[in-house]
């Protein structure tokens, strides 16, 4: 008994043996073909360059089409597109378990428009300012600073390395396009001459309205930047109406409360011709000219009297009014805001607290102190904060 009892022992185990080799060998096997399997993926390519992975052909496809399109203008007549790099498509198998990271269309068509930061350095020169610098290299003020951490651009110097940042494209793209676009047709000016006011000012008697005129365009354009561009056709659509300006013809008085023959200022026994302001010629290189001529002059807070001292305000205030403008320490109603990197000489440059009179090479002329006095400076010397707006009283 026990030998049939041993025999059935046996083929029960054999029995059970056998489904347990078989799922062993199925998990072997699974795991040979796992290690051979390949997955297929697509790449986008400028060049020899690998820009995206995609999962199919034509997702690859759709992104080279979306860099292509990228800056053409809605409605326009495309007439080319190119390239500097060849944009292509290239399929590429992997090992399962090390495919790439893969990006939808969309995101890659971003990236690739995007490009890179590439870092740059930039050595300041003489006139240079941070807003200036800033700009030139397609950068926000703000950005500017945040880029160059720790620079005081109060205290810029010519010869000191500051980093600037661009994007540097990873392809090229050349587009040439005819499109149509509504213009403004800016009305003309005319001048009549008055002897109401002195010679020099100006005064507007009709402000005039723009016209519109609808124009065919021939566009060239790299990266969306135009490099070309023609009018094909033109059709104005609204008439523009002349601005009439009054342009002064009144003689100026040599002398006035402001340019007396001699003065004597306070804190000293230093005197100071006080010159003549009849040969302003209504620009405002001449009132930097004119304002120049006071360094030296006496500091004193509140004062607006070249005669007997001013303080940075009254010091813009009696300069302007020693030029015939009867304006007084808001200056915002009495000009129109500029931006700082479109600053020109007599232009009013305001500070938090502090003003001063822009005479061009990025040096202001200001009052600054009981100890200093009426001083040229470089820009923001005197460290009381950025730049908080320029206003442009003379044209």
């Amino acid at each position: 008994m026990s030998g049939v009892f041993g025999k059935r022992k046996i083929k029960l185990s054999v029995l059970v043996g056998i489904p347990v080799a078989l799922l062993l060998f199925m998990s072997i096997m699974m795991y040979v073909s796992k290690s051979y399997a390949t997955e297929e993926y697509w790449f986008v390519q400028a060049g020899d360059k690998e820009l995206a992975v995609l999962s199919s052909e034509t997702e690859a496809k759709q992104v080279v089409d979306g860099v292509k399109n990228a800056y053409v203008i809605k409605g326009a007549k495309v007439e080319s597109i190119t390239t500097d790099k060849d944009l292509k498509v290239v399929n590429k198998n992997f090992k399962y378990g090390e495919s790439p990271r893969i990006m939808s269309p969309d995101m890659a068509v971003r990236k690739i428009i995007k490009g890179v930061k590439a870092p740059k350095t930039y050595t300041v020169k003489e006139g240079d300012t941070a807003w200036d610098i800033a700009e030139d290299n397609g950068l926000g003020y703000e950005e500017f600073l945040d880029i160059n951490k720790g620079f005081d651009p109060e205290k810029i110097m010519p010869g000191v390395e500051v980093v600037i940042e661009k994007m540097v494209p990873y392809i090229q793209v050349t587009t040439v396009q005819t499109f149509e676009k509504e213009e403004v047709v800016q009305a003309e000016v005319k001048y009549e001459d008055t002897d109401s006011l002195y010679e020099g000012q100006t005064e507007v008697k009709d402000q005039g309205e723009d016209g519109k005129k609808n124009v065919t365009l021939k566009q060239k354009s790299i990266n969306g930047i135009v490099s070309d561009s023609k009018s094909i056709k033109e059709n104005v659509t609204k008439e523009a109406k002349p601005q009439i300006v009054l342009r002064g013809t009144k003689k100026r008085q040599v002398a006035n409360a402001y340019t007396a023959a001699r003065s004597s200022y306070s804190g000293g026994s230093t005197t100071y011709n006080v010159p003549s302001a009849a040969g302003y010629s209504g620009s405002g290189a001449s009132v930097a000219s004119y304002a120049s001529q006071f360094v030296g002059a006496s500091y004193v807070w509140g004062g607006t009297n070249l005669s007997t001292g001013v303080d940075c305000s009254g010091f813009v205030v009696a300069v302007y009014r020693a030029l015939g403008y009867n304006i007084t320490r808001s200056f915002g109603s009495y000009g129109r805001y500029v931006s700082p990197s479109q600053m020109q000489p007599g232009d009013v440059i305001a500070y938090a607290g502090h003003y001063s009179i822009y005479v061009g090479g990025g040096r202001e002329v200001h009052a600054l102190n009981p100890s200093l006095g009426v001083k040229i400076t470089p820009l923001g010397w005197a460290h009381v904060g950025p730049i908080q707006s320029v206003i442009r009283i003379v044209e």
